[in-house]
C-alpha cells in the first residue's frame, strides 16, 4: 500500500469514529436532559408512582423451614391460617345463583368456623350481598389448612373465582405435631419468625429465608396482593432425635418424678459410636405439680454431680499405675474425722445420742467394691494416699482427659464444666478430698454422658450430635456428624477394669436395686447433696445414675438425673434408667441376645394404636397374629387369650369429622389425632389414655383445649 493509500484510508477512519462520538454526545445530552426534568419540573407524576409503590408494598413472609425427627417424622413445621373474602359484585354471583346457594352455604361456615349459627351467617352474607361489598370478611377466624380445603368444597365456594371467593394467608404458625416432646430441644419459643432456644435458635438463618416482596393492585373492583419478589422458603433441618425414643424417655422420666415428687430431672440418650443425641427430657414441676419443659437442664445445669465422678478419680489412678483395683483401703465404720472435718459413707451407724456408732461402715474393701458401694472414704483415701503432695498433677489429668473442656454443642445455652484448682484460693487437703467423689466442680449432665460414652465407646470421647443435615427440598446441602473430643481416655488395661467395675456395681453394688432381667446395663451411681453448706436446714440431694447398655456390646449411653425429689424411694435416677433402657430394647429386638424358650409362651396385649407400628413390633419378636377388618385402616386394637395361638388384630378408621376416641391409646398417636383434629393438648400422667375431657364422636371444635389422663398400667 502506498503512502497515498494509507492516509486516505486514514482519514476514513476518522471520520467513522467522528460520527459515533457525535452520537455519544447526543445521547448523553438527552439523558442527561431527562434527567434533570425529572429532578426538577417534571418529575411530579413518577414520585407519585414511587410513593404509591412504597405505601402499598406489603413484606411477604417465607416460610419457615421444617424440622425432622432422625426417621422423617415432622417435630416442627409451619402452617399457614387463612381468612376467607367474598366479592359480593363478582361477574359470576349472579342474584339467583346467591338465592340457590345461600342456605346450604350457611350451614356449612356455622359448621366449620363455629362463631354463630346458620341463621346468623346468612343475614351476614345477605346484609353483604345486598350492599355490594367488594371485600366482605366471612368470619375473623382464621381457619388451618385442613379447614381452607374442606371450605374449598362448600356450596357455592366450590365455583371458584365466580364464587367471588378469595383467601388472605398472611398468618402464619409454628406447630409442633408430636406436643411437647423435646420441646425446649427442638425451641418452643418461636414469634415473629425468630427461635428463641433450642434449634430453632440455633438454625434460625437457615430456617427464616428470606422474605419476598408484593404491592396490592386493584382489579375487577378489588385489590389482590400480586408479589414483586417472590419469597424464598428456609431450609429443612432433620435432627438426630429419635420421636419415638424420646417419647419413651419423657414418659419414663415423669413417672418417676412424679413419684418422688422432684422438683426436676432429666434423661439424654446417646448412640454410642456416632454421639447422635436421640433423646433428651427435660422435666421441671410446676404449681399445678405437673411436670413439663423450660429449660434445658441436661445442657445448662451447673451442680456437683457426686459420686458419678468417681470413676474418673479411679481412672486417673489406675492410667497413673499408682493404685489398683485389688488394693485395700480401710474405710472404718463409715466416718473418717480429721481436724475440722468429717467425711461419712451412707451407711454410717449412729447412736441414739446422734455420735458415729461402731457397728456401721464398710471397714476393709478393695478399690473395686469402693466403686461397687460408692464408698467416699474408699475413693477419697485412694486420692489422699497417691495424689494428697501433687494434686495439681490429678487436676491436670481431668484436664487432660478433656473434662474441663468446652464440648461443641450448638444448642444454645449449653454451660461449661467449673473445677476448683490447687491456685483457687482456700484450696486444701478437704478440697482434694471432696473433689474425689464429685464435688468442688460443677458439671452439667451432658459433659457427664460425653465421658461414659468414652468408656462405652472403647475410650475414644465424642462429641454429642443433635443435627444430622440442613436440606432444601430433599437435598442435603450440609451433613453433621461428630467430633473426637478425646481419641483415648485411657489405657486399654484400665478401660478394661473400669468398664468391669461399672458392670460391677449393676450386679453387686449400689446399682443392684434396679438391675435388669431383661437388659445387661453398666453404670455408676451418683448422691449429691445440694445444701450441704446449711447445717440447720433438712439434707436435699440430687441422684444420678449414668452409663451404657447393653453391658457387653454398647450400643447407647444414657444419663438420669433427679434433683432435690422430697419422698424418699429407691434410686429414683437408677429405676429411670432401666426403664428406658428395657423399653429401648424391646423396641430394637437385635439389641439383646435372645434366649429360646420351649414353655408355653403367653401372647402380648398391645396398646391400641398405629396398625403398621403394631404389626412391625409382632413381625419382629415373631409372634403370630391375624389382621381382622379393612387394611386401609390406619387404626388397629389387639387382643389375646392364653389359649389363643394368634393375636387378634381389629382395625377400624377414625373420622375427621368427630371428636376421636383415644382411650387406650399411647401418648404420641393420642395426641397426633388430636392435634391433627385442630385441637390443643394437656396431657396429666403418664402411661395409657384413660380418660379424654372431650367425648368421642362430638363436634369438633378447632382450637378447643381436651385433657387427657394417662395411666401406667
Amino acid at each position: 500500500m502506498s503512502d497515498d493509500q494509507r492516509h486516505q484510508h486514514k482519514q476514513e477512519i476518522m471520520k467513522v469514529y467522528s460520527v459515533i462520538y457525535a452520537l455519544l454526545v447526543i445521547l448523553f445530552g438527552v439523558v442527561f436532559f431527562t434527567a434533570a426534568k425529572i429532578a426538577t419540573w417534571g418529575g411530579g407524576p413518577y414520585r407519585e408512582l414511587a410513593q404509591k409503590a412504597g405505601k402499598d408494598s406489603l413484606m411477604v413472609e417465607a416460610n419457615r423451614g421444617n424440622i425432622y425427627d432422625c426417621n422423617g417424622k415432622l417435630i416442627a413445621s409451619t402452617i399457614p391460617y387463612y381468612r376467607m373474602h367474598m366479592d359480593m359484585r363478582a361477574d359470576g354471583l349472579s342474584r339467583d345463583t346467591f338465592n340457590k346457594y345461600i342456605d346450604s352455604l350457611s350451614i356449612c361456615l356455622s359448621k366449620l368456623y363455629g362463631t354463630a349459627s346458620p341463621y346468623e351467617f346468612k343475614q351476614r352474607l345477605r346484609g353483604a350481598y345486598n350492599s355490594g361489598k367488594r371485600y366482605f370478611l366471612v368470619d375473623s377466624k382464621r381457619l388451618n389448612y385442613t379447614q381452607f380445603k374442606q371450605a374449598k368444597k362448600f356450596p357455592l365456594l366450590r365455583k371458584g373465582n365466580k364464587s367471588g371467593v378469595s383467601w388472605d394467608d398472611e398468618t402464619i404458625h409454628r406447630e409442633h405435631p408430636f406436643g411437647k416432646l423435646a420441646a425446649r430441644t427442638i425451641g418452643n419459643n418461636y414469634a415473629e419468625g425468630t427461635g428463641y432456644s433450642g434449634l430453632e435458635m440455633a438454625f434460625n438463618k437457615e430456617l427464616s429465608g428470606r422474605p419476598g416482596i408484593a404491592v396490592k393492585e386493584k382489579r375487577a373492583g378489588r385489590k389482590i396482593r400480586v408479589n414483586v419478589i417472590d419469597p424464598i422458603d428456609g431450609l429443612d433441618i432433620t435432627s438426630t432425635l429419635d420421636i419415638d425414643m424420646q417419647d419413651i424417655a419423657e414418659d419414663a422420666l415423669e413417672k418417676r418424678l412424679i413419684q418422688s415428687d422432684a422438683e426436676w430431672g432429666c434423661a439424654v440418650l446417646m448412640e454410642v459410636k456416632t454421639g447422635e443425641i436421640k433423646a433428651i427430657a427435660n422435666l421441671k414441676r410446676h404449681a399445678d405439680s405437673t411436670y413439663h419443659e423450660d429449660q434445658n437442664h441436661a445442657l445448662s445445669a451447673m451442680t456437683e454431680p457426686g459420686s458419678t465422678f468417681k470413676t474418673a478419680s479411679v481412672m486417673i489412678a489406675l492410667d497413673d499405675g499408682l493404685a489398683d483395683t485389688s488394693e485395700i483401703f480401710d474405710t472404718g465404720c463409715g466416718y473418717w474425722k480429721e481436724d475440722d472435718w468429717t467425711m461419712t459413707d451412707h451407711n454410717v451407724d449412729h447412736n441414739k445420742d446422734g455420735s458415729f456408732a461402731e457397728t456401721g461402715g464398710y471397714h476393709e474393701i478393695s478399690l473395686a467394691k469402693s466403686m461397687w458401694y460408692s464408698s467416699n472414704i474408699g475413693i477419697a483415701k485412694m486420692v489422699d494416699k497417691y495424689y494428697r503432695n501433687k494434686p495439681q498433677k490429678f487436676v491436670n489429668h481431668i484436664y487432660d482427659m478433656r473434662l474441663k473442656e468446652p464440648l461443641d454443642i450448638i444448642i444454645p445455652g449449653a454451660a461449661t464444666p467449673k473445677f476448683q484448682d490447687p491456685s483457687t484460693p482456700g484450696w486444701n487437703r478437704a478440697s482434694l478430698l471432696w473433689m474425689s467423689f464429685g464435688y468442688n466442680m460443677q458439671i452439667p449432665p451432658i459433659y457427664t454422658l460425653a465421658f461414659y460414652n468414652g468408656i462405652a465407646n472403647d475410650g475414644k470421647m465424642i462429641t454429642p450430635v443433635f443435627v444430622k443435615s440442613v436440606s432444601e427440598s430433599g437435598t442435603v446441602l450440609k451433613s453433621f456428624s461428630t467430633s473426637t473430643v478425646k481419641s483415648r481416655l485411657c489405657s486399654e488395661s484400665t478401660l478394661r477394669k473400669v468398664r468391669k467395675m461399672l458392670e460391677g456395681v449393676v450386679t453387686d453394688g449400689t446399682g443392684k436395686v434396679f438391675k435388669s432381667d431383661v437388659v445387661s446395663f453398666a453404670g455408676k451411681t451418683g448422691t449429691a447433696q445440694t445444701n450441704y453448706w446449711d447445717k440447720k436446714a433438712a439434707k436435699k440431694h440430687q441422684y444420678s445414675f449414668c452409663g451404657y447398655f447393653p453391658a457387653e456390646n454398647p450400643k447407647y449411653s444414657c444419663i438420669v438425673v433427679v434433683f432435690q425429689p422430697s419422698r424418699r424411694m429407691v434410686s429414683p435416677a437408677g429405676l429411670t434408667f432401666r426403664d428406658i433402657a428395657e423399653r429401648i430394647s424391646a423396641r430394637e429386638v437385635n439389641i439383646v441376645e435372645r434366649k429360646d424358650n420351649n414353655d408355653k409362651i403367653k401372647l402380648p396385649h398391645a396398646m391400641k394404636g398405629n396398625r403398621e407400628s403394631l404389626e412391625t413390633v409382632f413381625d419382629h419378636l415373631s409372634i403370630p397374629y391375624q389382621v381382622h377388618g379393612t387394611q386401609e385402616n390406619k387404626w388397629a386394637n389387639s387382643t389375646s387369650t392364653e389359649e389363643a395361638k394368634k393375636v387378634s388384630v381389629s382395625t377400624f378408621g377414625i373420622s375427621r369429622a368427630t371428636v376421636p376416641n383415644v382411650v387406650g391409646m399411647g401418648a404420641k398417636d393420642a395426641v397426633y389425632l388430636m392435634e391433627r383434629s385442630g385441637m390443643r393438648v394437656r396431657l396429666h400422667g403418664y402411661g395409657d389414655v384413660i380418660r379424654q375431657s372431650v367425648g368421642a364422636g362430638t363436634n369438633i371444635v378447632p382450637g378447643a383445649v381436651v385433657d387427657l389422663t394417662l395411666r401406667h398400667n
